[in-house]
């Protein structure tokens, strides 16, 4: 939303009104400087008026080299006077130049700057934006004046958020932190925010001054860069190191409640002809088709991994062997109802190994060599099947060809 022709010049004299008084309390070690001078200077007037009416009256009463030599001590003071007053006036120019440099920087600084600012009175009313807070959550300025800044609020931070962070600015004088608020057009975005408390001399609060810039698309980003380290980017499914961790803590709490793991290794059957025949934006298409078939067969606490190419592993907390089969059945018939992509229908069927802690191993890495091992044994007993692993299962010679 642009500015108003009329708007601007009022609000720039605003804040050069408001940092103005900022900088005239900056300015006060400089003010008593030029006190002290004043007071010197006053002085040596009235020291020369005294010595004047003196010398004056010794010539003409007296005469003589005396009353000479006091006339010429007078001369020297009123010389002392005239440097004293040159300085003051010097600097006297000096700071007024000075302190009026400085409100008039920091009234561009903050007219131009690019994040928000809002000033308050004391009681949190509005008094005082920027352009840039126009800009950022969409309200012109005469739309927010004289109200408080809870009206920005997304709801989405509770008593306790703002009872701390009004601790934290009565007690140290600043608060600084990420919020969430809402734009006028009702769209939520992320700030970071700092509130800082303005008091006189005598410590009595005058004003609050809140700083903040959007930080919503670098959340974004960030998410992004999350997602991608943890993420398969085809289907979205947790990645190798998400899903060792999910399984560390899986087991972890299975050794502390006694409880058993399942861990399902399971991979298409024949995927690669696909492939070769349809394509890889086919087969591409298919495997997210069958991370959302996998995702709706188990619960919200499971997990489910694509580990790359066809291959997925889950990972099903609380899960013994006999819940462990059911699941494998019922993957099994719903990875082999058809579908159709681009026209071409097709079915595809899985084989699946199942391992079960702690039997099958203490950690997930004995586990996962066991579940695999399971997988192998089903696809060379005629694929579209489940096997358990078992003690005699040995790693195959040579390279694995099963597709």
């Amino acid at each position: 939303m642009s500015d108003s022709p009329q708007r601007r010049p009022r609000a720039t004299a605003q804040w050069r009104e408001f940092f103005a008084r900022r900088a005239s309390t900056a300015a006060d070690s400089g003010e008593g400087l030029l006190a002290t001078l004043r007071t010197t200077a006053a002085l040596l007037v009235l020291a020369s008026l005294a010595m004047l009416l003196w010398s004056g009256w010794l010539i003409a009463a007296k005469g003589g080299a005396g009353p000479i030599a006091m006339a010429l001590a007078n001369l020297v003071l009123l010389a002392m006077l005239a440097r004293q007053l040159w300085l003051v006036w010097l600097l006297s120019r000096a700071n007024a130049a000075a302190h009026d440099e400085r409100a008039r920087l920091a009234a561009a600084m903050f007219e131009q700057s690019c994040e928000g600012i809002v000033v308050t009175d004391a009681d949190s009313n509005i008094i005082m934006v920027n352009p840039a807070f126009t800009t950022i959550t969409g309200f012109d300025e005469a739309e927010v004046l004289g109200r408080n800044p809870k009206m920005l609020s997304a709801g989405r931070h509770d008593a306790e958020f703002y009872r701390r962070m009004w601790a934290s600015i009565d007690s140290v004088g600043y608060w600084h932190g990420e919020i969430w608020n809402r734009r006028k057009d009702g769209g939520v975005y992320a700030e970071w925010l700092s509130i800082t408390r303005v008091a006189d001399e005598s410590g009595r609060v005058q004003n609050y001054v809140s700083i903040f810039s959007d930080i919503t698309e670098r959340k974004r980003a960030d998410e992004q860069i999350q997602r991608l380290a943890y993420h398969d980017p085809l289907t979205g499914l947790p990645n190798r190191a998400l899903l060792a961790d999910r399984a560390m803590q899986a087991l972890s709490l299975a050794q502390r409640n006694a409880a058993a793991v399942a861990v399902l290794y399971m991979d298409l059957d024949h995927f690669k002809r696909i492939n070769d025949t349809l394509g890889h934006r086919i087969g591409d298409q298919l495997l997210v088709n069958m991370a959302t078939r996998l995702l709706s067969a188990v619960r919200d606490y499971d997990t489910v991994s694509r580990q790359g190419g066809d291959e997925f592993v889950l990972v099903l907390p609380g899960t013994d062997a006999d819940g462990a089969a059911h699941v494998a059945e019922k993957l099994c018939l719903l990875i082999a109802e058809p579908m159709t992509i681009e026209g071409h229908e097709m079915a595809v069927t899985t084989s699946i190994g199942i391992a079960i802690f702690p039997g099958d191993g203490s950690d997930f890495e004995a586990l996962s060599r066991a579940a695999d091992l399971a997988m192998y044994r089903a696809k060379k007993e005629g694929r579209n099947s489940y096997r358990f692993h078992d003690a005699q299962m040995q790693e195959p010679e040579g390279d694995r060809v099963l597709d």
